[in-house]
């Protein structure tokens, strides 16, 4: 279609100049005609030319070089612009089913980790609860304590569960108030550090997260850090080169180590949004930092 137009435009171009060139030799007969066209009386072959048509009783030839050199120019223009377009088209395709691909991705690796937190949160909390049942037969008060206290455990644990799974499709970025996430979550966890001691160091920042992904890295951290801590936590803020350190430490109890999920998750979510997360025991502490861009 575009080609059979701009075929149909350039004819009446050609038509337009040999009508032009012919009145101007019909007038003066000594006129000097540019080299792509030739005007004669008679009827012959001119070698590199092309018969156009005739007018005013002349033959009107031009140039073939000159009658195809818009249309090469043309086609290999459009040409261009058809290559072009598609590869732009491929990488627009190529663009949505990449995010597309990534975010189903994401959202099937985040089910299992939910899954998994679940299974490893209601395991351990059957476990000692048939522990704690198996004790109080005997009389013992210290099992009752104890129950009390994985119940209160489970029931956070469970609303913390509940509000990633509602949140997991929620990938629009929110600023947090770090200080007010820290102290948010100790009160959450405020009976059981009722017998342990908090040392804070926090300069305050505001930093941004997919949902509320930095407060569920926040209250992994500290729950890991209250059920394995023998008596001290130590919670501090650094910033250093554009950089903000969470750094949460805890002395190591007798308390045997879990199964690492919650930190895996803090893991998973930490790599979701590019942040940095690592572990270390030092001098009998147990060390967990996140490292975020400000």
């Amino acid at each position: 279609m575009i080609v059979t137009f701009f075929k149909y435009r350039e004819v009446d171009r050609l038509t337009n100049e040999a009508r032009l060139y012919t009145y101007i030799k019909s007038k003066k007969p000594d006129y000097k005609l540019p080299k792509h066209i030739k005007i004669t009386k008679y009827y012959g072959k001119i070698k590199d030319f092309q018969l156009f048509g005739g007018y005013n009783r002349r033959f009107v030839y031009f140039s073939k070089d000159y009658m195809k050199k818009d249309m090469n120019r043309f086609v290999f223009t459009l040409i261009l612009w058809e290559f072009a377009l598609s590869f732009l088209l491929i990488v627009m395709v190529y663009t949505v089913l990449r995010h597309f691909s990534k975010k189903e991705q994401r959202h099937k690796e985040f089910l299992s980790f939910l899954l998994g937190a679940i299974s490893h949160k209601f395991g351990n909390f059957l476990s000692v609860q048939r522990l704690n049942l198996e004790l109080i037969e005997t009389q013992n008060k210290k099992p009752l304590e104890r129950l009390k206290e994985a119940y209160v455990f489970m029931e956070k644990d469970f609303k913390n569960i509940v509000k990633m799974i509602k949140d997991s499709e929620n990938a629009n970025s929110m600023k947090y108030d770090v200080e007010d996430v820290i102290k948010d979550t100790l009160n959450l966890f405020k009976d059981s550090l009722s017998n342990k001691e908090v040392s804070l160091s926090i300069i305050n920042a505001k930093i941004s997260s997919n949902g509320n992904d930095f407060y569920n890295v926040i209250h992994e951290l500290m729950e890991n850090s209250i059920k394995y801590s023998k008596s001290k936590i130590y919670i501090k803020t650094i910033k250093k080169n554009k950089m903000l350190y969470v750094v949460i430490s805890n002395d190591i109890g007798l308390r045997k180590s879990g199964s690492g999920f919650g930190l895996s998750l803090v893991k998973y979510i930490s790599s979701k949004n590019r942040w940095h997360f690592e572990t270390k025991v030092i001098d009998e502490q147990f060390q967990a930092a996140l490292i975020v861009k400000l």
